[in-house]
């Protein structure tokens, strides 16, 4: 089990968006919102502006693909469409960025399709222009230029809820969102099509499905995610229907989803597979054939165990430093005339001396540590 939870420690840094895509996506959302704070004809509708989504709850895996900003307006909605809002928004960001060629209009936001020319990525911006609801709760109206409506929201109360569950999962809760992203990622590959090149449940469905039901009372990583998933199947028995879901930033509100029942019967039918196959990876007795089977759940992003290296790990991961508990008791003379030699090694690469000095506390004021 101790080389399981290694394999689970590697595959979590394997989906780890990499330092490139977190220095591309800090420098890219910073243009537009000093623009439009400043510019001349759209800046005096501008109040503040934050970011929201995957990014902002630093959720996202592999390479970050899109960056939410929320832009803080004074528009009067009742004076305003959606449609002339959304319109305002698209001729400044062509004059933040000189063509309309890089901007495409979406049913509730502007997209900057290529916000770094400069540089090589497939980063996006959304950024969704929202008007405050005066009645202390915190809750935002964007507009909805497909329906006509302005829509009640709340991001920060996404973020705040996401916050404070992981906190309270000893932070477990958003390492348990990167995996099950990652695992649909890979699991629904097979449903893509030219009509539906996104699979549904997306993202913030998932986020919150691990939100509403994900509990830390397991050791690792292993017992975790099947845990997880035992308890999401079993809400939604073959033929069910979709799983309620509350809204994290709007109690009593159910979570709004354009995910039809036949994608949420295609996603559960991936979950009761996972199940089985999970189960016999964590039942599994031999390391290879167990990374094996959690690659067939996780995809190749999940390391697989080969022989060598299950012999080196065990010794690696057997004892940690510090612990004695192995230790078998040394029968001395009552008193020793001399010094006595204790030859040991450390099965740890680049390890600091400094602290196995600090380890061996107990020594005489003569002793020392030599390595």
């Amino acid at each position: 089990m101790a080389l399981v939870k290694a394999l689970f420690s590697e595959y979590i840094t394997a989906i780890e968006p990499d330092t490139k895509a977190k220095r591309q996506a800090a420098k890219a959302h910073v243009i537009p919102r000093d623009f439009l704070q400043s510019d001349d004809e759209f800046g005096e509708y501008v109040i503040d502006s934050f970011l929201y989504g995957s990014y902002r709850r630093q959720t996202a895996t592999h390479g970050i693909k899109d960056v939410d900003i929320m832009l803080i307006t004074n528009f009067d909605t009742s004076s305003y469409t959606p449609a002339e809002v959304l319109d305002m928004l698209f001729e400044a960001l062509v004059r933040c960025y000189g063509s309309e060629n890089v901007l495409k209009k979406n049913r509730r936001s502007i997209q900057v399709l290529n916000p770094l020319p400069k540089e090589k990525t497939d980063l996006t911006l959304d950024i969704l222009p929202a008007v405050e609801v005066n009645d202390g709760t915190g809750y935002l109206l964007v507009p909805d230029k497909d329906e006509g409506e302005w829509i009640l929201t709340n991001p920060r109360g996404h973020i705040k809820r996401t916050s404070e569950e992981n906190t309270n999962e000893d932070k477990k809760l958003v390492p348990c969102i990167k995996r099950l992203k990652a695992w649909w990622h890979f699991q629904s590959e097979e449903l893509v099509t030219q009509a539906t090149p996104k699979p549904r449940p997306k993202s913030f469905w998932l986020e919150t499905l691990a939100l509403t039901y994900f509990y830390n009372l397991d050791d690792t990583w292993a017992e975790r995610f099947l845990r997880f998933i035992r308890t999401v199947k079993d809400m939604a028995p073959i033929g069910s229907a979709k799983i309620f879901l509350e809204d994290p930033g709007m109690p009593g509100v159910e979570l709004k989803t354009s995910m039809s029942q036949l994608e949420f019967e295609q996603f559960m039918e991936k979950v009761r597979s996972t199940e089985i196959l999970a189960t016999q990876a964590f039942e599994e007795t031999d390391t290879v054939r167990s990374s094996e089977l959690w690659a067939q759940i996780f995809g190749e992003d999940f390391p697989i165990q080969d022989e060598q290296a299950n012999a080196e790990l065990s010794l690696h991961d057997q004892y940690q430093l510090g612990d004695t508990s192995h230790a078998k008791e040394l029968i001395l003379p009552v008193s020793i005339m001399g010094s006595v030699k204790i030859r040991a090694q450390l099965y740890r690469k680049n390890y600091d001396n400094k602290r196995l000095k600090k380890l061996v506390g107990n020594l005489p004021n003569n002793g020392s540590v030599r390595s």
